[in-house]
């Protein structure tokens, strides 16, 4: 039985935002001891400060504020070694597997924090609940013998309606490339500004949520009202520039609100506006914990991933993106990644980006990346027909630059039709027809 008192604060030592991330409530004067209280306090302090709190760094705070006094220097070095040993495990490697091990942490704490009570009792049935949860994840998650694997892989195949293996994208002739999104993959979207991306992505949500599978969008770019408006002009033609413009009417307005039982509940819009890796991060966690299964991140070129000396770009997408794959295989969780490529598409004579070399950290996402597609909308830039003189008004090619096989496919079309993309075969998801 460890004393809960020592392990939350060594848990926090070592994993700052522990309280922050996982919704814990502690006030100083719940630790029994004066000596808890003067370090839980220290620790806050410090981590408010973005300094990590050591031992060292802990005793000179307090010695700053004459409370050294108040603590036993052996029990203060010897802290970190009582910390929650999934915690210890974070510390100490910074692979794929630890990302991996930091995500199913916070995701299992947080669960475990759903209820109203605060304090003590909760923080030690949450690391109960992990260190249970931790003994049983090699047997559950990841190892079988040959012949479950087959069973599973022959039910999966019988029962496709009761077993849903991934989503179909609104666009058949693309469902034909493809087959469809399964969970489990990350797919990257790629194109320049104005071609369409978060037109794309919304009409994939909503088409995902028409399948009985839950979606959610992470954005840096946009808040939630701004979503909202990307929603209306693809669900109901109403363009949401006009918003901006403040050209609407009190008819348009009128139509939209007899068209909201049309918009679905389990559709999340979750704006980061510190575009921080750990608050992305935290909106896929809680997202997750909701039951989201289709999650988008708009738009990974708008995450802040920290500067320095020795700051590589590059490295930082590698690294995120090896953590969202790790949440992706564990979670049974589709994500779709929204990139924004470089200038030198536009450098071309038809600005097309179908190589992946537009991709910035190109590298790294093709590593983890189970598909990539780059969109092109030719209009955007004045150009009415390709080089074979074929007419290319209203359309937005996609590229298919990998599949999950490791194979691309050229390219497929479709056409932009007041707010959403078509081809022949698309389900409509519009409500209604607009009037206006």
């Amino acid at each position: 039985m460890f004393d809960i008192e020592t392990t939350t604060i060594a848990s926090i030592m070592l994993y700052p935002t522990l309280l922050v991330d996982c919704g814990f409530e502690i006030r100083a004067d719940e630790f029994e001891s004066r000596q808890n209280q003067v370090l839980y306090i220290a620790v806050l302090e410090l981590s408010n400060q973005n300094i990590k709190p050591t031992p060292t760094i802990i005793y000179n705070h307090l010695k700053k504020q004459s409370l050294h006094t108040q603590v036993d220097e052996n029990y203060l070095s010897d802290l970190p070694k009582y910390a929650e040993p999934s915690i210890q495990v974070l510390e100490s490697f910074k692979d794929y597997a630890a990302a991996v091990k930091l995500e199913r942490f916070a995701l299992e704490i947080l669960a475990s924090g759903k209820s109203e009570s605060r304090g003590f009792e909760r923080i030690a049935a949450a690391l109960q609940k992990l260190q249970n949860f931790q003994n049983s994840i090699s047997k559950k998650a990841f190892h079988s013998n040959l012949r479950d694997a087959i069973l599973a892989v022959l039910e999966e195949a019988r029962n496709p309606e009761v077993i849903k293996m991934g989503v179909y994208t609104p666009w058949q002739v693309l469902n034909d490339k493809i087959g469809f999104m399964a969970f489990g993959e990350i797919i990257s979207i790629g194109a320049r500004p104005g071609m369409g991306k978060t037109h794309m992505v919304v009409q994939m949500m909503e088409h995902s949520d028409r399948q009985g599978i839950p979606a959610g969008i992470v954005s840096v770019e946009m808040n939630y009202k701004g979503l909202g408006r990307r929603f209306i002009e693809t669900k109901l033609q109403i363009p949401s520039k006009d918003f901006r413009a403040n050209r609407i009417t009190e008819e348009q307005l009128k139509f939209i609100e007899a068209s909201i039982a049309g918009f679905s509940k389990n559709i999340e819009l979750a704006y980061t506006p510190s575009s921080s890796v750990d608050d992305v991060l935290q909106n896929i966690r809680r997202m997750i914990l909701e039951g989201k299964k289709f999650i988008v991140i708009d738009y990974l070129q708008g995450i802040s991933f920290g500067k320095g000396k020795n700051f590589n770009l590059d490295a930082e997408i590698g690294d995120f993106y090896r953590i969202i794959k790790g949440i992706s295989l564990s979670q049974d969780v589709i994500f779709v990644i929204i990139n924004q490529l470089v200038r030198d598409v536009e450098d071309t004579k038809y600005k097309m980006p179908d190589l992946m070399r537009y991709f910035k950290g190109s590298g790294f996402i093709e590593s983890h990346s189970d598909m990539i597609w780059s969109l092109w909308r030719p209009e955007y830039y004045g150009i009415t027909e390709d080089a074979n003189g074929h007419d290319l008004t209203g359309k937005m090619r996609v590229f298919g630059l990998k599949g999950r096989d490791g194979t691309a496919f050229p390219y497929v079309d479709l056409t932009w039709d007041e707010g959403r993309y078509k081809d022949k075969k698309t389900i409509d998801i519009s409500y209604d027809e607009n009037p206006f």
